[in-house]
């Protein structure tokens, strides 16, 4: 059975092909002046062969956010924080406190992290200018200690700075830290409850717009590192770490 070519409404457009019996009918609907679906337009205006065949796949010609992913140069970049009481802005216990008391940051998304490996692997953090926080319990107390994050803490100083003995501070497990709403790899010095004290090392101060935690191991948070040391309820500042 032979086949004719279709009528195209847009000159110069290779032909397609049908059964004779169908060609009356197809041609109508190429005419119609219903517009064209955005992939029918999109595919009409790509570059063909002599065979008629798309010379580019339409699949690779959409961008990378059309295809619900991020372009391959921002993947691991930031987002800078929503206005106060959107959605986004209000995603962690913490941010809702920040955007409430009109602190200025910014999240950043990314694979759970642990370790100083993790860090290099799956951010493109500085360390230089990040915050490295542990949690440790002494005498039934919760302390947090916030050093910057290439320096390493010393016990005896911190201990003498919130006025506990040196052996009494161990590390917090994570059932004290779910109690404060946090995980490990999430530490973060941003801690309001009065009960807790924050034990900053006197650098931290000086270090400008850091790095930290947000108490969650998938999110770190991007501020300014005054009011990181004012946020807490109970801030103590002192020479408690020494560089590595």
């Amino acid at each position: 059975m032979s086949r004719v070519p279709l009528v195209h409404a847009r000159a110069g457009a290779p032909p397609e092909y049908a059964l004779p019996e169908v060609a009356a009918a197809a041609t109508s609907c190429v005419l119609c002046v219903t517009p064209l679906p955005a992939t029918a337009r999109r595919r009409r205006n790509l570059p063909r062969n002599r065979q008629g065949r798309l010379l580019v796949p339409l699949a690779r010609t959409r961008p990378d956010h059309a295809r619900g992913r991020r372009p391959a140069d921002l993947r691991k970049l930031t987002w800078t924080t929503p206005p106060a009481g959107s959605p986004a802005a209000a995603d962690l216990p913490v941010t809702r406190l920040l955007t409430a008391r009109g602190i200025a940051f910014t999240a950043h998304r990314h694979g759970r992290i642990r370790t100083v490996d993790d860090i290099h692997a799956r951010t493109r953090f500085s360390l230089p200018h990040s915050v490295k926080t542990m949690a440790f319990t002494a005498g039934g107390h919760v302390l947090l200690a916030a050093v910057p994050g290439p320096a390493r803490i010393r016990y005896g100083r911190l201990a003498a700075a919130v006025r506990v003995r040196r052996g009494d501070l161990a590390p917090a497990d994570e059932a004290v830290l779910r109690g404060l709403g946090m995980e490990p790899g999430g530490v973060t010095p941003l801690c309001p409850d009065p009960a807790v004290t924050v034990a900053f090392d006197q650098a931290v101060p000086h270090l400008g717009r850091v790095f930290c935690g947000s108490g969650r191991a998938d999110h770190t948070l991007q501020l300014s590192a005054s009011d990181l040391v004012r946020f807490p309820a109970r801030a103590v500042v002192a020479a408690i770490a020494s560089e590595e």
